[in-house]
């Protein structure tokens, strides 16, 4: 996209930061362990200088200086053991400690034995569900969900970001349960079919697109600022785009949304859904909504059409 440089320099000021934290916590236990091998390998000669010195003038007996002596072999294994186990513990620790936050997250799947061996429909049905995601205070992802979806129904989901739509798809893919309410698929809860049987009758394609909520020529012109339009048009016809950009409604004036995301996708759906705050606002066919007054989805349409032709005219 052009920006490499500045990724890669961020990457590597984190990188660096992390080797000398990493350095400076091995060179300190280095120190320590040379300090305890050191004290271990002369405590010895210490320990028998020091006695015999006591024993010369009366103060200790031999028996109690062997027992001694012998002893100390035994306290410097162990002061050994414990500092190797130490620096194995400290360069083990982030790694358990990332395991340790997985499994007290309660996000993860729990095997149920399913019950029933088919989804034979996969009518996907909803009661009053209402979901936030795990954490103190956090706000409702979805609220008063009530819905139903025959099997076969070709479904669209409109919103802004963060209005619910893929949350929606979380809770019917069984990826979070929800807070409370109810969720069933051919009228049986998650808990009678399992997980298994539930992911074999689930096909997912991702889209994921790095596109800016603007034009084509925009998009394109990121990796360059300053390009010109016939630089921009070069680019793309060097990419092999440029007869498909021109086959778009608008051309190079497309607007392509917020991460790639056009209306004009939900071309051939059945049914429209649309949300807003976690809520599901509007229900109904692509003309029913976009002819229904002051309705949201007219409003997104009004306003996407309202950009292109703005850009076009410019």
């Amino acid at each position: 996209m052009g920006n490499e440089e500045l990724v890669a320099g961020q990457m590597t000021q984190t990188i660096e930061a992390l080797r000398s934290a990493g350095l400076e916590a091995s060179v300190s236990m280095r120190w320590v362990l040379m300090l305890m091998q050191f004290i271990g390998e002369y405590l010895g000669v210490i320990v028998w200088c020091v006695g015999g010195i006591l024993f010369i003038q009366g103060h200790l007996e031999i028996g109690a200086l062997v027992v001694f002596a012998s002893l100390l072999g035994f306290v410097r294994g162990g002061f050994q053991a414990y500092f190797g186990a130490y620096d194995s513990w400290m360069q083990a620790k982030p790694g358990f400690e990332g395991v340790l936050a997985i499994l007290d997250s309660e996000e993860l799947e729990g095997f149920r034995q399913p019950r029933r061996a088919v989804l034979s429909s996969v009518r996907i049905e909803m009661e009053a569900v209402n979901f936030r995601y795990p954490g103190e205070d956090q706000p409702w992802a979805l609220q008063h969900m009530n819905l139903t979806i025959p099997s076969g129904q070709r479904v669209g989901l409109v919103g802004e970001t963060g209005a619910g739509k893929s949350t929606l798809l979380d809770l019917i893919m069984g990826f979070y349960t929800q807070t409370n309410g109810r969720l069933l698929y051919d009228g049986q809860p998650l808990e009678e079919i399992g997980l298994l049987t539930l992911r074999r009758s689930i096909a997912i394609m991702g889209q994921d697109a790095f596109l800016w909520n603007t034009t084509v020529r925009e998009n394109i012109r990121y990796g360059r600022p300053t390009a010109s339009n016939q630089e921009v048009e070069e680019a793309a016809r060097r990419a092999q785009a440029h007869d498909f950009v021109l086959k778009l409604d608008h051309g190079y004036n497309t607007s392509c949304g917020e991460r790639g995301g056009r209306l004009s996708t939900l071309r051939g759906v059945d049914r429209v859904l649309v949300f807003k705050d976690g809520t599901i606002v509007e229900d109904g066919s692509i003309a029913e909504l976009i002819n229904r007054p002051g309705g949201h989805y007219a409003r997104l349409h009004a306003l996407q059409s309202g950009v292109i032709e703005n850009e076009s005219n410019e």
